[in-house]
């Protein structure tokens, strides 16, 4: 039995990470990022940088905040 996805989690599949790769790179340098960068976040694997996390939370249109992201990493790697 899988465990139910984090809100973070729940939200990358619903938007599309390649439409998240798409909208990060078109915001330029600092937001660039790959598919493969958006599977590890979902997996857990790295957490994205300040400026990647503000702007997934600014795509989000509210619906993620900064805690939902941590939240996510934090379900993913227990201590």
């Amino acid at each position: 039995m899988s465990e139910a996805p984090t809100k973070f989690e729940a939200w990358v599949k619903r938007y599309t990470p390649s439409q998240l790769v798409t909208q990060l790179t078109n915001r330029g340098a600092a937001t660039r990022c790959s598919l493969g960068m958006v599977y590890a976040w979902t997996r857990g694997e790295h957490e994205p940088r300040a400026a990647r996390r503000s702007a997934i939370i600014e795509l989000s249109a509210g619906e993620l905040t900064l805690d939902d992201i941590a939240a996510h990493f934090a379900a993913k790697n227990p201590k």
